[in-house]
Order: structure tokens, then C-alpha cells, then sequence
């Protein structure tokens, strides 16, 4: 391990100092606006089926 991080409270620091970085990094940034891509998708559907007559896979008793 490196001897600069041997303690916890340094690796905690370094960590929180890290973190502080990269978020004014982002705030400071120029906004980058990603083209918005509408895309079609198909249209749901649903098929019921009757399970009346049709073995429901229980091992107990039941309505179905």
C-alpha cells in the first residue's frame, strides 16, 4: 500500500478531497445538452388465457 494512505483518516481524506475535485469539475464544465432521440417502440399487448379447465400446477387445493 502506498505509505501516504497507510492510516484511515488519510484515506478518508483523500477520498472526501477526490470527491470535492470532481464535483466542481462538473459545476465549472460547460452544460453539454445530449440530443434527445425519440425512439418508436411497438405497441404492448396481452393475451389471457382461461386456466378453468387446465391443471394450475398447485399442490393444493385451489380456485383455478
Amino acid at each position: 500500500m502506498i505509505a501516504a494512505l497507510s492510516s484511515p483518516v488519510r484515506r478518508i481524506t483523500l477520498a472526501i478531497a477526490l470527491s470535492v475535485l470532481i464535483h466542481a469539475a462538473i459545476l465549472w464544465l460547460p452544460h453539454i445538452q445530449f440530443p434527445r432521440t425519440r425512439i418508436e417502440l411497438p405497441p404492448l399487448s396481452v393475451r389471457i388465457d382461461s386456466t378453468q379447465n387446465q391443471d394450475c400446477g398447485c399442490t393444493e387445493a385451489c380456485e383455478g
